[in-house]
Formats: structure tokens, sequence, C-alpha cells
């Protein structure tokens, strides 16, 4: 998220494709599906140089990272207590 932030906040395209793609990746292995979805939208975003859509993205990204790290969160907790 830092990566996409700096990226996004510096007009710098290339940084947020770069940690886009690897937040799109992460969120696909453990099932956090609109994370995935809004990562891949800015990395296409960015691959394109459209430099007014990363920062748009972003603030719905931000949620959806809150939400996806909670729910993790939960999953663990769960985990934890069983053992």
């Amino acid at each position: 998220m830092d990566q996409i932030r700096a990226g996004a906040a510096g007009d710098d395209v290339s940084e947020a494709e770069k940690g886009s793609h690897s937040l799109k990746s992460s969120a696909a292995n453990v099932g956090a599906h609109v994370l995935g979805r809004l990562a891949g939208e800015i990395e296409s975003g960015a691959a394109s140089g459209d430099v007014d859509a990363v920062p748009k993205i972003v603030p719905g990204l931000e949620d959806a990272y809150s939400r996806a790290i909670a729910d993790l969160k939960t999953v663990m907790d769960g985990i934890e207590a069983t053992q």
C-alpha cells in the first residue's frame, strides 16, 4: 500500500503499478476479491499512464485493504483459538 500511495501522490504511475501488481497477487492468494479487483484497476490505469485515474481509485482501495486486513485478523484469531 505504501508504494501505491507514494506513486499516486507523486504522479509516479510506474511505482503505483509495481505496488498494485504485488497487492493484486497477494489479494488473490487470500481470496480478497474486491481488493484484488481494485488493485488490478490501478495497475491497468498506471500501465496506460493514466495519472488521473490512479489517485481516484486509491480511497476505495484503502477501504478494501482495511476490510481485508480486518477479515484476515478475524480468521487468524479463530485459528489461534483452536490451538
